[in-house]
């Protein structure tokens, strides 16, 4: 469901990548090696036999910390926004009941039961749930927390040793291309070795495996050419002075400016080029000799620009120029003055024309510089502008960013991942055929977005449409809160009675997956209510997407099967159960639209290129492989 949001915030590997892309054999893409196998065993192993009970949170710092941050943030609302404000704030937080649970030493369960709710209170789509003393109690209570679920070091030490050899095993049953299960499996191995503090070289090491960039944007190299490249034709007087002779007349150039993109790594590198024939007719005087002559020759210049987020950096420019110069005739109304004439300018000649090219190049490379200096006012703008107070208020980490460029194409690899969560196990695949634009998303983009919002939360249909609706630092107002409702926006007196209710899973609570073709989304839950009717079981609800063309044979996804309820593990449903699966069918093929990426993208009128600048771009290509959503606009 959150597709959409994340295609348009795009929007870290070695330049290497791109050259297995090209060489790499189609079968062996999107494997798992034998070596990345063995690692993954040795990390595993490695995690195992040095678990450490000593090394558990700390319930006792993790107890001061949240007490401080608490503190720290009833003060903030009481002093800088207003009164009512501020109580309506501390009202959605609720702080004392998990203070005084903590204050007086409760129960494990009483505790963490306070501790969870008020995380899930902390997370949410609410404006100044990004403010800087509600991320750090974010963090507080999420080390206390974790403090609490491993408060007792032995039974804590013998439930990840039983983790471990689960995956153990599993890991020896992976597919070559491991399934969206399987990396999930994986990532919640590292989940807990991250939260309970253990093995820190086993995660770096699985971490290092699932490496690749999760989210790839590329520009067609065509693009900036078609914004740059023009033929230049100039002519301009010619008012000159070499070696006492003044040179009267005229100049024309004429060719092309041109842009070629160079491979690169950490900014776009393009290579911008005049090559020109420039023609000179010209009467010269010294005295009162007169001298006609012309001039022809080529012109070489380039520069180097380099574009990133920050904008454009221009390098030196270098001109290189061939200049020859002919002498056509001499004016004099003597004989011998003009024999005289002709003797010094044949001897003056290699002199003059070194001085003309020297004057030549001079006069290209600062008209030359001149327009090209002009693109260095370009910015690119902060690219996360927008949507940084949505990664504070969803806990998500900034994504990493590294521009780069190839002969064909400028590219943007792009990680969302927090230090417990795997990247791809792949790059992106190659983008073929006709595009403009290519927007590239793995699967663990999605869930490493979505996961630490929606697992074991409780979502309304009425809530669902809000959270596809994502758009300063000072206290907004506060998000009103009912026991029903965690998410709940602000400004909102009475809340509509909700056609269903789903409470979603802990692990991928959003089912993501693409490959061989077909996109398959969903989600899964736990329970299932709806007016009286509820099931409390697990729950996978899926439906599948294929690319497919329009009439006018733009490509769109197509939803090409019914809405799919599954319930892992044993057990028939009972009569009532089935009527229930029935009434999830109903409500989620409403939620899932028959149709995605049909509509067309608006190119804003600000853009620096113009070749698509206000332009209505289409997808013109969608594929999807080995966990790879690709979708092409042109």
């Amino acid at each position: 469901m959150y597709s959409l949001f994340f295609s348009r915030c795009l929007g870290r590997s070695q330049f290497a990548v791109l050259l297995v892309l090209l060489l790499a054999p189609s079968l062996a893409f999107g494997q798992l090696s034998d070596s990345q196998r063995s690692a993954l065993l040795s990390a595993t192993l490695s995690a195992k036999y040095s678990l450490d009970a000593a090394t558990l949170p700390s319930r006792e710092r993790a107890r001061e910390a949240f007490l401080r941050d608490a503190r720290s943030t009833q003060s903030f609302f009481r002093t800088n926004t207003s009164t009512s404000n501020g109580e309506a704030w501390l009202d959605y937080l609720d702080l004392n009941e998990l203070l005084e649970a903590v204050n007086d030493d409760e129960s494990v369960a009483t505790q963490g039961k306070l501790a969870v709710a008020l995380h899930e209170r902390l997370i949410g789509i609410a404006p100044g749930l990004e403010l800087r003393t509600l991320v750090q109690l974010r963090r507080s209570v999420s080390e206390l927390v974790a403090s609490l679920r491993y408060s007792d070091a032995e039974k804590s030490i013998s439930q990840l040793e039983r983790q471990l050899d689960a995956f153990e095993k599993r890991l020896s049953e992976f597919e070559s291309i491991p399934t969206a299960d399987d990396i999930a499996s994986l990532g919640a191995v590292i989940s807990a070795l991250k939260e309970s503090k253990q093995a820190p070289s086993a995660v770096a090491t699985i971490r290092s495996v699932f490496d690749e960039p999760n989210a790839v944007i590329t520009l067609n190299g065509s693009l900036v050419q078609q914004s740059i490249n023009r033929a230049v034709n100039q002519s301009q007087p010619v008012s000159n002075c070499i070696l006492g002779t003044r040179l009267i007349g005229m100049a024309s150039l004429n060719g092309n400016v041109t842009a070629t993109l160079q491979p690169s790594i950490g900014a776009a590198l393009l290579s911008v080029s005049l090559q020109a024939r420039f023609n000179a007719t010209n009467r010269g005087y010294n005295g009162p000799v007169v001298l006609n002559t012309t001039g022809t020759g080529d012109i070489f210049a380039t520069r180097n620009l380099l574009l990133n987020e920050s904008g454009v950096t221009m390098q030196p420019a270098y001109v290189q120029v061939q200049l020859a110069s002919k002498i056509d005739s001499i004016e004099h109304r003597l004989k011998i003055v003009r024999r005289i004439a002709q003797k010094k300018a044949a001897e003056q000649k290699p002199q003059a024309d070194r001085i003309a090219t020297e004057k030549l190049k001079d006069e290209i490379c600062e008209q030359f510089v001149r327009e090209t200096s002009q693109s260095s006012s370009m910015q690119v703008g902060d690219p996360l502008a927008k949507i940084r107070p949505w990664l504070g208020r969803l806990d998500l980490v900034e994504p990493t960013r590294l521009w780069g460029s190839t002969h064909n194409a400028i590219f943007i690899q792009s990680s969302m991942r927090r230090d417990d969560q795997l990247g791809s196990l792949v790059p992106a695949p190659p983008v073929s055929g006709a595009y403009e634009i290519a927007v590239q998303i793995h699967e663990t983009l999605i869930d490493n977005a979505l996961t630490p919002m929606l697992a074991g939360r409780t979502v309304n249909q009425s809530q669902i449409e809000p959270l596809l609706s994502l758009t300063g630092n000072k206290p907004e107002a506060a998000p009103k809160r009912t026991s029903s409702d965690p998410l709940a926006l602000g400004d909102e007196t009475k809340e509509a009675e909700p056609a269903f209710e789903i409470d979603f899973a802990r692990s991928r609570p959003v089912i993501f997956e693409a490959r061989d073709g077909v996109l398959r989304v969903g989600v899964r839950g736990t329970r299932f209510a709806q007016g009286r009717r509820e099931l409390s079981r697990a729950m996978e609800i899926t439906t599948t997407y294929t690319p497919a063309r329009d009439s006018s044979g733009n490509y769109l996804l197509l939803r090409d099967s019914e809405v799919d309820v599954e319930f892992p593990g044993r057990g028939r449903l009972t009569i009532q159960q089935s009527a229930i699966k029935t009434a999830i069918q109903k409500s989620f093929a409403e939620v899932f639209p028959q149709v995605l990426a049909d509509q067309p993208i608006l190119v804003p009128a600000e853009t620096p290129l113009d070749a698509i600048r206000g332009k209505s771009l289409r997808p013109s290509q969608i594929t999807t492989k080995d966990g790879w959503l690709t979708i092409g606009v042109r």
